[in-house]
């Protein structure tokens, strides 16, 4: 009888050991996460050639040694420019985020100025967030996170392929994708290079950021 319980409690450990293991996928996708963190950063530095570097020479070249993805209708190198367009995939979302803690700060702010009904409703909401408990405020927090920048992500490269974005000529995968929109029989890494990374990245921050979610969630109902 002891024996079955020693037997039991071992592989109950081994579960226990096992889930808090981190998952392959996840993992991949926090590594994906960190390479467009180090491309936002330095895109410019690591890029194999110049962004913005004109060759009408060698236009609408397929992939090779010296140009992984090919290049464009104005011999623009399309890994190059993969690459450095990943600023953009960081920066408005961070953008967006920001705003709204500015945002919050100014309500904050005027609450405490004015007063009176907007003091109080403020106050009111404050209250109900101290209210909750620190790791539900957490998982909610950590899950809009993500969603946003996920969504930040694809609503503003949806804007720059639309035009509406950043200007012509700026390596922005939304803008790439438009621009070479037409090149698919040419060189199709010129318009689903940067696809690629978009959906690549929006996937990786929502896998992540469920992940995140589930632990919370899972760490909240065993307290």
């Amino acid at each position: 009888m002891s024996e079955l319980v020693l037997d039991a409690a071992e592989r109950s450990m081994r579960g226990r050991r096992g889930s808090r293991r981190l998952p392959v996928l996840i993992a991949l996708c926090f590594l994906f996460i960190v390479a467009i963190a180090v491309c936002a950063l330095f895109g410019a530095l690591i890029s194999p050639h110049d962004a913005a570097s004109q060759d009408l020479l060698n236009t609408l070249k397929g992939p090779s040694g010296s140009h992984l993805f090919g290049t464009d209708a104005l011999g623009q190198d399309v890994f190059s420019r993969t690459i450095v367009g990943a600023r953009t995939a960081v920066v408005g979302p961070l953008v967006i985020a920001i705003g709204a803690m500015v945002v919050g700060n100014a309500l904050g702010t005027l609450a405490g100025y004015r007063g009176g009904a907007l003091d109080f409703a403020i106050m009111r909401w404050a209250d109900l967030m101290y209210s909750l408990p620190s790791l539900v405020v957490a998982i909610v927090v950590v899950a809009n996170t993500f969603l946003n920048f996920a969504f930040s992500l694809v609503a503003l490269s949806g804007l720059s392929y639309l035009g509406l974005g950043v200007s012509p000529g700026t390596a922005d995968w939304g803008r790439m994708i438009a621009d070479n929109r037409n090149l698919l029989f040419q060189n199709p890494l010129a318009a689903l290079g940067p696809a690629a990374a978009l959906v690549l990245t929006a996937t990786a921050v929502n896998l992540l950021g469920d992940w995140m979610y589930e632990r919370l969630a899972d760490r909240g109902r065993a307290r």
